[in-house]
């Protein structure tokens, strides 16, 4: 029981009483507005988490069939370009980590992934040039350098960058009628992460630009996930019929 106290504890909003014991628990889940901002703040820490090792099936299904075809590089390079600029957003704003920590984790999968998708084709060169870059990029965009009113022009572009990094993919898959070596795990773990931050944005963040960034980005994943399984599964089924 000190155990549930303790991990309810640590996801209390600032807003609630201390939980010390079960009939403080009791109250605080009869408090609709406590609730929700628990709920809320579990879900982020649940996304952030779950973004560590959301991208590992992509990675071991490009070692395994030691190739990166199906992966376009000009999508994931925007997506990354996405995440850094958001990463630094949040940041320079000082929201909460938990609103951002994703942002990290999902862009050092994506140079990981983007230096394997240059490897294969052995392009070296431009394999370790991209991701010296991106690195460089970071801590840039998070310093005084980089000026707080350009950062927020760039995410008032997030409908853009979302768009630029999912319809070549999509467009690719349609085009070779297959997903290649993309996950299907990967994806649906990004489509369920995006739908999340709707909510979790909507309550703890409130900025409208990044939620109409997360809305777009859940249409262009829920597409790329569907498409994936229909010529992964349906299609390859017809033709065995066939």
């Amino acid at each position: 029981m000190n155990a549930l106290i303790n991990i309810v504890n640590r996801f209390r909003p600032p807003s609630c009483r201390e939980i010390n014991s079960l009939k403080d628990l009791e109250v605080s889940f009869s408090d609709a507005v406590c609730l929700k901002e628990a709920v809320t703040r579990f879900l982020a820490f649940c996304v952030v988490a779950f973004a560590g090792v959301i991208k590992l099936p992509q990675i071991y299904s490009i070692l395994r069939a030691n190739s990166a075809q199906g992966i376009s590089s000009a999508a994931l390079c925007i997506e990354t370009f996405g995440y850094v600029y958001n990463l630094a957003y949040h940041y320079r704003e000082k929201y909460p980590l938990s609103s951002y920590g994703d942002f990290l984790l999902l862009a050092s999968q994506n140079l990981f992934i983007l230096f394997l998708s240059y490897r294969y084709r052995h392009l070296y060169i431009w394999a370790i040039g991209f991701v010296l870059f991106f690195i460089a990029l970071i801590f840039f965009m998070t310093s005084v350098w980089m000026p707080l009113y350009l950062l927020r022009c760039l995410v008032t572009l997030n409908i853009v960058t979302a768009m630029a990094s999912r319809v070549p993919q999509i467009y690719s898959i349609f085009r070779n009628k297959s997903g290649g070596t993309l996950s299907l795990i990967t994806c649906l773990g990004i489509f369920g992460g995006a739908c999340t931050r709707i909510w979790t944005t909507a309550q703890d963040v409130k900025d409208n630009l990044v939620l109409f960034g997360y809305v777009i980005s859940t249409l262009l994943n829920g597409i790329l996930c569907l498409q994936l399984i229909y010529y992964r599964y349906f299609k390859s089924t017809k033709k065995k019929e066939e």
